[in-house]
């Protein structure tokens, strides 16, 4: 079963939006996600971020909270701007559902899932935490940044809201690049006189 993070409150403040307190905890998924599970706790810093995104989106990525294309810290976020949409980014030193884990991990129906499961002893979450595009594009969008996140420290992707765990063994890429093909393309931010 999901651990419940209800970060919602704290990004919405941050970003500047309210938060609707009506909402059914039931059928709340959260932000769309992709958890990135990793065999050490080696997180990539906002210069790999910046690159990142550059080779994901082919425009030119700013580390300060300065443009429509940038990744900078606000707090105790990371956030990634692209054009109309807003990534965070979630570190932790520790296995994801840590106190259920080996639990987890028998219940996934095959052996590169469990195995690719036990290796991971910390996790970077990449959340789509504003912009008005759909979930498909969400997840394309996502998906398009993670592909040039992948090494060989992950050991596979958990997407929470499908339930859903691919072993970083060719098919995680593979997957990935499908989801991709939905992003939409991004236009350099135009010349902006001083």
């Amino acid at each position: 079963m999901p651990i419940k993070l209800n970060l919602g409150a704290a990004l919405a403040a941050l970003l500047g939006r309210s938060t609707a307190t009506d909402v059914d905890d039931e059928t709340y998924r959260g932000p769309s996600s992709i958890v990135l599970l990793l065999r050490e706790p080696k997180f990539t810093n906002l210069e790999q971020l910046r690159n990142a995104g550059e080779r994901a989106f082919k425009v030119r990525f700013s580390t300060e909270n300065s443009t429509d294309f940038c990744v900078f810290q606000k707090a105790f976020f990371t956030l990634m701007q692209i054009g109309p949409h807003v990534l965070s980014f979630m570190l932790y030193r520790k296995p994801y559902f840590d106190e259920v884990g080996p639990d987890f991990a028998k219940n996934l129906p095959l052996p590169a899932q469990q195995i690719a499961w036990n290796e991971h002893n910390a996790w970077m979450a990449t959340n789509y935490a504003k912009g008005k595009a759909d979930e498909n594009t969400q997840y394309a969008i996502l998906s398009k940044l993670t592909i040039e996140m992948l090494n060989d420290n992950c050991t596979g992707a958990y997407v929470p809201g499908e339930q859903l765990f691919i072993p970083n063994d060719g098919s995680l890429l593979t997957e990935l690049q499908q989801n991709s093909a939905l992003c939409p393309g991004f236009q350099p931010p135009s010349t902006r006189p001083n």
